[in-house]
């Protein structure tokens, strides 16, 4: 479970972030970023699923997939921003390995992770 001053709820500060902030797109669920300059310190995580993917058990699932794997990166994302994420109907699909490699995908591509907190770049090889 993230910590309560990581989770975002409000309603207008979810309109906020889907009307001001950036997008980016991946097979199974849509990033929205809003850097925040007035508030350094905070870093908010919102979640979203819409009726098309499925029931309330499907929806609540992958919001519970979705927020257990946030928590492993909750250490390395940097603070100041608020971001949702909007999970897709692929996201019902994946397993638990294909959809944290959608969302470190994710996060790299909004400049969140850098490709070694999020795994993607091999160390090299010790001799």
């Amino acid at each position: 479970m993230l910590p309560k001053q990581a989770r975002l709820k409000s309603n207008r500060r979810f309109r906020m972030v889907y009307s001001s902030g950036r997008s980016f797109v991946e097979a199974c669920l849509v990033l929205h970023v809003l850097p925040l300059k007035e508030e350094p310190e905070a870093l908010q995580i919102g979640f979203s699923v819409s009726k098309k993917v499925g029931n309330a058990v499907t929806r609540n699932r992958i919001k519970r997939r979705l927020r257990a794997l946030c928590q492993k990166y909750l250490k390395d994302l940097p603070k100041g921003h608020l971001l949702v994420f909007v999970a897709r109907k692929r996201a019902v699909e994946m397993d638990h390995e294909k959809l944290d490699r959608c969302l470190r995908k994710a996060l790299t591509n909004a400049k969140l992770l850098n490709k070694e907190d999020a795994g993607l770049v091999l160390p090299p090889p010790s001799l």
